[in-house]
């Protein structure tokens, strides 16, 4: 239809918000879980993202959500925390040596 921002909820909204705002509400939905928002009783699971990063410098509001989602993807990510779990730090998962190493063994393994 030869529009921008063609997933936007409206004229000039974010399309990250519409996007982000329907996989929290859909994932909540599909898990029948308590999650989908911060509060007590609710699974905390929390990507925190690196402002430094160059994809974010200078972002405000819903415009550092354009920005992690459509140029700086995973690299963006500091930290993440699952059902309050810390599991990334520094960008680099706790577990990133063993994980490292089963990687290694099952390729070996593979390639015999």
């Amino acid at each position: 239809d030869r529009t921008r921002n063609a997933l936007a909820a409206g004229p000039n909204q974010s399309t990250g918000r519409t996007l982000l705002d329907a996989v929290l509400a859909g994932g909540a939905q599909s898990m029948t879980q308590p999650v989908g928002a911060l509060k007590a009783g609710l699974r905390a699971d929390i990507a925190v993202l690196d402002e430094e990063h160059p994809a974010l410098i200078g972002r405000k509001g819903d415009a550092v959500l354009d920005s992690w989602i459509f140029s700086g993807g995973n690299l963006c990510v500091s930290d993440v925390f699952v059902a309050g779990r810390q599991v990334v730090q520094g960008g680099l998962h706790i577990d990133e040596d063993a994980i490292k190493k089963n990687f290694q063994a099952a390729v070996k393994r593979l390639s015999n």
